[in-house]
């Protein structure tokens, strides 16, 4: 994912795909969001005998994606990168929704503990 991405990416930014922003500008943000997700990605392989953990870490990294994929939305709100961010954000507040709905506690990796390895 991450190797297809950034070849992706960068196709895009030879081709000068991004008219509407400075090309340049443009390449760094998919690149950070595939940056992201390879880090999270491997916490969340290192968590594979923690299923909580490894869950809300694998959906994590699947939104540090998503920006790229709002900012392409046909709604004027969104064609600006912070615009795109803050939509995303929308996500991890659905997930700490359900966890306080599910579980009536937010699990410990999204306000930044570690989960206790008892």
């Amino acid at each position: 994912m991450v190797i297809l991405g950034v070849m992706a990416d960068t196709d895009l930014l030879v081709r000068k795909g991004a008219r509407r922003t400075d090309a340049t500008f443009f390449y760094i943000v998919p690149l950070s969001g595939m940056m992201i997700f390879a880090r999270v990605i491997f916490f969340a392989f290192r968590a594979r005998t923690n299923p909580p953990a490894h869950k809300h870490l694998i959906l994590v990294a699947t939104m540090a994606l998503v920006v790229a994929a709002i900012a392409r939305w046909p709604f004027p709100i969104v064609h600006s990168v912070s615009a795109a961010y803050g939509f995303s954000y929308i996500f991890l507040i659905l997930l700490v929704a359900y966890d306080l709905w599910s579980t009536r506690k937010i699990h410990a990796l999204l306000y930044g503990r570690a989960p206790s390895s008892s």
